[in-house]
């Protein structure tokens, strides 16, 4: 990216959260492969599919939906500068994400984004969060002498730590507001054409970063009003983000799409009031606790989910005691695998705040979400105790993790493989929630609208085909039920 471009507050805006304006926008923002995908974006016989990234490696990744009427005015002419934005506004934001390459409905969001360049400072008000909750995030840019720092706020917990980069250890602060114009300076952007967004005249620049070194693609596009409408000129009327190695865990999705409304626009539109410290007592991370926590997420929208579980990761005596315990007891066992996983079911069923499905119930995406949503949860302090245990986790960071999510996404392509991948997950899924989380971490995903999966109660004996494929997902699910065993006496079962 060109000197200063930063993650986009339009990217850290896409959460799995489930809340929508009511404001029917038809198809615009959607995938598409071709105009005919459009026919509801705009008025009538004007959408288009628009794909900036039509020259590179990924022409898909940033085909969306458009309304392109024939009618476009000529005043004022096209001017990259026009899109950076004001020092000061604020709008409400809506969001329709799509996470990876297997997700073809998107997820929606909505929140109120405040902005002040001037003092890098941005605020994020979330109705709700990724877990169902209201959350409020500040972020207050450092200078020479002061640290930056982060807040989080969710329920009556409120937390804050320093935001460094973890490989310079200086200080990082916000994106800068002329971003796209950064990008056409880097002859990284160009213009798309004049497009209408929300029924107000909009022009469309887009910057095309592709990395064939790195056989990767990541396209930012800003649509920015024309003032001939009641938004003000040059402020984003809709911001789209594009990467062909999407990374779900609320980072780098594979298309990401938020509309900007209601703007509040100018000096005194934000005030000192609205980035002071969530709650009058914040609890503060100590910078080698936060850094030591948030290592395994090192993008900066991956380290603001995993920061949400900052105030649950202290592990309290009962999950220490349960750590240390190498044996299930009698109670967590049975004499055959079918017999142990229903026990260790009815366990999870009697826990009523806690939502469970049958693990056939779910599909592999969802596994794979929810696995993302609990490592993000996990305790690192529980992870300790495990070395040496069946219970330790194989992923060192969440790089490691998704890289495990490609590989299983292929291999469930083989449909003899589909099952004996899913019911892997489950146990695994079950295995993160039960033993790597903190009691104060459950609750709070209780508290929103994670599910969990029951334990499968079927083994799955070696694939009849013996590609590399099935026997790397045999092995996988070898690795995923080696705790299940634990829980049955006698302790073998046929994988």
């Amino acid at each position: 990216p060109p000197p200063g471009f930063r993650a986009l507050p339009s990217m850290r805006l896409c959460v799995l959260a489930t809340l929508a304006w009511g404001l029917d926008r038809g198809t615009c923002g959607m995938e598409c492969a071709a105009d005919a995908d459009c026919g509801q974006c705009g008025d009538e016989g004007t959408g288009r599919c628009s794909s900036p990234a039509s020259e590179t490696q990924f022409p898909s990744i940033a085909a969306s939906c458009t309304s392109a009427p024939a009618d476009a005015p000529k005043d004022p002419e096209p001017n990259i500068d026009d899109s950076t934005w004001p020092s000061q506004w604020q709008a409400d934001a809506e969001t329709r994400t799509y996470g990876d390459f297997q997700t073809h409905s998107p997820v929606i969001a909505k929140a109120r984004y405040f902005y002040d360049g001037d003092l890098g400072r941005e605020r994020a008000e979330w109705h709700p969060y990724i877990n169902g909750k209201n959350t409020t995030q500040v972020w207050i840019g450092g200078t020479a002498t002061t640290q930056s720092k982060y807040y989080v706020k969710s329920g009556p917990l409120c937390i804050y730590f320093p935001i460094t980069d973890p490989a310079t250890k200086q200080t990082v602060n916000l994106q800068l507001a002329d971003w796209m114009p950064q990008c056409g300076k880097a002859g990284l952007a160009a213009y798309q054409g004049r497009e209408k967004v929300d029924g107000e005249w909009a022009d469309h620049y887009a910057c095309v970063m592709d990395y064939r070194a790195a056989n990767q693609t990541i396209v930012f596009q800003s649509w920015h009003s024309l003032g001939l409408g009641a938004t003000p000129r040059g402020m984003p009327k809709r911001v789209t983000g594009s990467n062909s190695v999407p990374s779900a865990t609320n980072g780098s999705p594979r298309l990401n799409t938020v509309w900007y409304r209601n703007f509040t626009v100018g000096p005194g539109s934000v005030k000192p009031s609205d980035f002071e410290k969530p709650a009058l007592i914040c609890i503060p991370v100590g910078e080698q606790e936060a850094a030591s926590f948030l290592s395994s997420h090192q993008q900066q929208e991956h380290r603001q989910h995993r920061a949400h579980y900052l105030p649950f990761r202290h592990a309290e005596q009962q999950d220490l005691v349960r750590a240390r315990t190498k044996r299930p007891r009698e109670t967590y066992q049975g004499s055959t695998l079918p017999g142990a996983m229903e026990r260790l079911n009815e366990v999870l069923r009697q826990d009523e705040e806690l939502v469970v499905r049958r693990c056939g119930e779910f599909s592999v995406q969802e596994l794979q979400r929810a696995q993302r949503e609990l490592y993000a949860a996990r305790s690192t302090q529980l992870q300790e105790l495990y070395q040496g245990d069946a219970r330790a986790l194989p992923y060192t960071t969440v790089d490691e993790l998704e890289a495990v999510h490609a590989e299983q996404t292929q291999a469930v392509q083989h449909k003899d493989l589909h099952d004996m991948v899913r019911d892997g997950l489950c146990h695994e899924t079950v295995m993160l929630y039960v033993h790597h989380l903190t009691e104060a971490a459950r609750q709070e995903l209780k508290s929103g609208e994670f599910e969990l999966p029951m334990l499968p109660t079927t083994a799955h004996g070696a694939p009849a085909a013996d590609s590399p494929v099935h026997r790397g997902a045999h092995a996988r699910y070898a690795d995923q039920v080696s705790c299940a065993t634990c829980h049955t006496v006698p302790t073998s079962v046929v994988v």
